[in-house]
Parts: structure tokens; C-alpha cells; sequence
């Protein structure tokens, strides 16, 4: 790595933050709609809220299509509808497509509300080409086009086979005149559960079936509309959920079918981004009335901040922000942005404490593995290690961040951090504890109605849980626990040093295991695994070695949530 002689990346993230919070809008109207597919344990999106819908492409607190916003008390849910099989509280990941409700009267870019929204869960049925759930799925590797396509639980994405079970988030795009998801992250899931999720447009609709994408859809006196007074036509986009794996035709049948709609107010401002669509097929007329992300956008008013409206075509990636004219049911852009011309789309931006630490090659930021290689520039001073505040830019790789630049930052107020120690002091009234161990054991760490409490722990038990691990961001100079889970450390053999990881497991036998790029074996008498440990089965890993050179050994690998 190289090494700078000035602070210079710390005066660019800072700025680069004013100016990304500056660009979301604040108390002249954020970005703005009324609700849609509210599922069970988010909240209702009032009228005034603000909408945006795309791509994470970073954390620090959160980026969406480019922009960073404060999630500090953002309630956290799936974009779902009562009655599917989707449980408990998702994470927030890179590369998942999210819609956010933003609170309008905030001076920042505050978000009340992320929906983690994907657009498929299901089996892959064919590798060429890459079919879920009976849709065309497309990976990506040019930043330039669209978001590229991350991968969590493979190595890369030749490891993708027939049989894994995947959720895949993404934009509908057309290729060869049929439609499939353009990938922006693709997350293996385990085989154990065989629900399926699809997202399409409904077609060769009769009384007891239709088609989205290549998949057949039947329904019957059991399945559920939302809302109840739908009635389905060919046309319309819908989420459909299958609380049975695909039948050997490769049908579903549908559990629940909820109508894709946004209902937005006049004049409220949004911010979608996704591939240009119906745009007209000569290219000398101008595309000033394209479907961006299922919105008609008007650009004819519009200021280009990257790219002209020359650009503008179908399949081309656009930003855009505006106010929705009910009349019109447009969204009336006042900017726009050309991904393609946009030097910076590649970037991602990853602001938190360091986790996982290996090496100052191999951590974790935010839950993101990320790497460093001879081109990184580390700023003058800097010294990653577990724990430390860092600023990363890099690209994607994949199933990686490689690193651009690396600083390393003061804690301030919203720094999200991943945190691990004994518990101490626990207060059930105040809600309060401290920690036993590790740099933030000065500070008073706090819960409240929203934290997210695992299964090896609850705020009942919190005191006689030895340790936890747990993600907290700064507030007013404590740490809001937003997620906590038991975290018991294994005894280590003499004279080695202990390392830990959290991830998706692959390439799973009974000699050995990867997660995050690390590749363990397992021993016979010496590693022990808890639980029912398959090939996408989230889990905690401890591991060592007993020299530099030789290979990774596991201690201890339990799904996560369990001790």
C-alpha cells in the first residue's frame, strides 16, 4: 500500500458528506411520496414523507444512488405484505434495491423508513441463461452501465449452480425483447427453505393463473390479494409469494399477490434511479419522457449534472430527483444524471469502525469485506485496525470492496460501529449497559424499542449473557445498540491468536468452510459446529492458525443467533 503525507482524504469525506446531505434536500422538501407496500412491522408513510427508491452503495450512515443520509433511527423492514413467509428484521447490505422514506422537515437527509425490497427469492433453474423463480437474471461488472452486481455467499459468479437458492435485488431491464432483472446483488440463501418471491408484470391472465417473466402463477380460494379489492389485468406489476417450493413444472402457487403501486401526493419531491425505458425507437428524437424504476419522468426541465439529454435511451441508467405532478401522474425532474458519464458511479463509500480484523488486507467495514493491494492510498498516520474509525473509497469486486483510499476518522455523532465484549452494568430501567472490554468500554451503550435483539439474547437476559456482539451507532455521545447478539468467545489452544468473522457460509463439506474469502478447514475432534451449518447459512466463525503460512484453521462456527 502507499502511503500519503497528507490528511487530504479526510477533508474530501468530509465535504463529499456536506455535499451529499446538502443534495438530498432538507426542510425546503425532502424526497418525498406516501406509501406503498407497507409490510408488517414498518411503519405507514405519512403524505408528507419523502421517497427514494434505489441501489446501496455504501454505508456512513447510508448511501443510496449516491446520496448519503443519517439512518440513525430509521426503522428497518422488509417491503413485504401480511401473510407471506418473510420474517423477522433484515439488514441493510450493499447492492440491495431499497425504498426510503425520508423525514421532509430535517435540515439533513434523515430517514425514518428503509423497505429492503428484492426482486426475486427462489431456486435457479438454469445457468444459461441464469434463471430464478422463472426470470432471466444478468450479473454486472461495468460500473459505468449500472450498479455492479454484488455477490455474498460465492466465492464469484461462476460458483452460482443449479439447485442454490438465491435473493436477488435488481432493476427490470430488456435484453433480446424480453425482460430480466439487471442483478445489483445476488445473496445465497439456504436450500433448507424453499419459499419463493418474484416480482413481474402479469400476463396470459385467466381465472386461475397467470404468467410474470417465465413463471406460471396459479391461484386459488387460499390466496390472498393485497389489497383485498384487487382485481388483477394483464398489465400490471405485482409481488407475488409462494409459501411452497415450485412444483415440478416449475409453476408456483401464490400465497399471497400484492399490486406494485406508489400513491404520491402533488408536488411531493422523489428520487428514483434504475435503467430508462419507452423511450422512442429513433434515435434522433429525444427522449424527454421516459419510465425510470416504474415512475414517467418528464425531463424537458431538467438540469443534467452528469451527461445531456442526448444520452438519454432506452436501457440507460439515469438519476433523477423531482416533484410528482398528480395531474400528469409524472414525476417533473429538476435534476438528472447520466450513469454512464458519471465518473464517480463506481465508487463506494464505507464509513465505520474496522471488524474483523485479519490483517490491514482482510476487514470488515459496515459488513462489507474489504481489501487493500499496492494502489491503496493510506493517509499519513493511519493505522487500521479492530476497532478503528475508517473513511474507505474503493470499487467492487464482487464479494468485495477494494480500496482506494483509506483514513482514519474521529468518532463523531452517527458512526455506525460493530462491537464486541462482556457485558457490564446492565440497567433494564435506564436501558443502559457498558462493556468489559475493547475501545468503546468508556462509553454508556443504550437499547430501545426498536433494537433488534438475537435469539442467543433479549433485554431479559441481557446481564447473565457473558458477551455479545452488537452494531450501535453514536448518539449524543452514547451508542444506540440497533442490533445485539450472545457472542461467547471459545478457548483457544496455547499460544495462538484468535480471529473472528460474520458472513455467509459457502463451499461447505466436512472438511471445510469459507466466509468472507476466508477458507478454514475443519478438524475432526478440534472444530466444532453448532447448529445446521449449509452452504448460505449465516453464521459466526472463530478461527486461527498456527503460522503465517499455513491454512486457517476453525474453532467454532454456529448460525447466527445460536450459541
Amino acid at each position: 500500500m502507499k502511503l500519503r503525507t497528507t490528511r487530504a482524504c479526510l477533508s474530501t469525506a468530509t465535504f463529499l458528506s456536506a455535499t451529499l446531505l446538502a443534495a438530498c434536500g432538507g426542510g425546503g422538501g425532502g424526497i418525498g411520496s406516501s406509501g406503498t407496500g407497507n409490510g408488517p412491522g414498518a411503519t405507514t408513510n405519512a403524505p408528507g414523507d419523502g421517497l427514494a427508491t434505489g441501489t446501496v452503495n455504501g454505508f456512513g450512515s447510508i448511501f443510496v444512488a449516491g446520496v448519503r443520509c443519517d439512518d440513525t433511527r430509521a426503522k428497518v423492514a422488509t417491503n413485504t405484505a401480511a401473510g407471506t413467509p418473510e420474517t423477522g428484521t433484515p439488514e441493510v447490505k450493499l447492492g440491495q434495491r431499497v425504498e426510503i422514506s425520508f423525514d421532509p422537515a430535517s435540515a439533513a437527509c434523515k430517514v425514518l423508513q428503509a423497505l429492503v425490497d428484492p426482486e426475486l427469492l427462489g431456486v435457479v433453474t438454469s445457468l444459461t441463461p441464469l434463471t430464478v423463480a422463472g426470470q432471466r437474471v444478468l450479473t454486472n461488472t461495468d460500473a459505468s452501465l449500472a450498479p455492479p452486481t454484488v455477490l455474498e455467499g460465492y466465492a464469484d459468479a461462476s460458483a452460482i449452480k443449479l439447485g442454490d437458492r438465491v435473493e436477488v435485488h435488481g432493476a427490470v431491464v430488456a435484453q433480446g425483447g424480453l425482460p430480466a432483472v439487471l442483478a445489483t446483488r445476488i445473496e445465497r440463501k439456504p436450500g433448507t427453505d424453499m419459499w419463493v418471491r418474484a416480482r413481474g408484470v402479469v400476463a396470459n391472465l385467466s381465472a386461475t393463473q397467470f404468467v410474470i417473466g417465465g413463471l406460471t402463477v396459479k391461484r386459488d380460494s387460499s390466496t390472498k390479494l393485497d389489497p383485498s379489492t384487487l382485481a388483477l389485468a394483464n398489465g400490471q406489476t405485482v409481488v407475488v409469494w409462494s409459501n411452497t417450493a415450485a412444483a415440478a413444472d416449475g409453476s408456483v402457487t401464490a400465497s399471497v399477490i400484492r399490486l406494485a403501486r406508489r400513491t404520491l401526493n402533488d408536488q411531493q419531491a422523489v428520487r428514483v434511479e434504475g435503467p430508462a425505458s419507452g423511450c422512442p425507437s429513433a434515435a434522433s428524437t429525444p427522449c424527454t419522457l421516459p419510465t425510470v424504476d416504474g415512475f414517467g419522468v418528464d425531463l424537458s426541465s431538467a438540469t443534467f449534472t452528469t451527461g445531456t439529454q442526448v444520452d438519454v435511451a432506452n436501457g440507460v441508467a439515469l438519476r433523477v430527483e423531482g416533484r410528482w405532478d398528480a395531474a400528469r401522474a409524472r414525476l417533473l425532474a429538476t435534476k438528472a444524471s447520466v450513469r454512464l458519464r458519471d465518473a464517480a458511479a463506481g465508487n463506494v463509500t464505507l464509513i465505520g469502525g474496522v471488524s474483523d480484523f485479519v490483517s490491514s488486507t482482510e476487514f470488515t467495514v459496515r459488513g462489507v469485506s474489504v481489501t487493500t493491494n499496492a494502489n491503496t492510498t493510506v493517509a499519513a498516520g493511519c493505522s487500521v485496525a479492530a476497532g478503528q474509525v475508517v473513511a474507505v473509497t474503493g470499487t467492487l469486486a464482487q464479494t468485495q470492496v477494494v480500496a482506494k483510499t483509506v483514513d482514519c476518522l474521529s468518532l463523531v455523532d452517527g458512526t455506525t460501529l460493530d462491537i464486541f465484549g462482556g457485558v457490564l452494568n446492565v440497567d433494564t430501567t435506564a436501558r443502559s449497559f457498558n462493556l468489559t472490554e475493547g475501545p468503546y468500554r468508556s462509553f454508556t451503550l443504550t437499547w430501545d424499542a426498536d433494537t433488534v435483539f438475537g435469539t442467543g439474547v433479549s433485554a431479559a437476559t441481557l446481564a447473565s449473557t457473558p458477551r455479545v456482539g452488537l452494531h450501535a451507532v453514536l448518539v449524543d455521545g452514547k451508542l444506540l445498540v440497533k442490533r445485539i447478539v450472545a457472542d461467547p468467545v471459545p478457548s483457544a489452544p496455547p499460544g495462538v491468536q484468535l480471529f473472528g468473522n460474520f458472513g455467509i457460509a459457502h463451499d461447505v463439506s466436512a472438511t471445510s468452510i469459507t466466509v468472507n474469502r476466508i477458507q478454514m478447514n475443519i478438524v475432526a475432534g478440534t472444530s466444532v459446529v453448532a447448529g445446521n451449518v449449509v452452504d448460505g447459512t449465516a453464521v459466526r466463525t472463530w478461527f486461527y492458525r498456527s503460522g503465517p503460512q499455513q491454512a486457517w484453521l476453525a474453532l467454532k462456527v454456529s448460525v447466527v443467533g445460536s450459541n
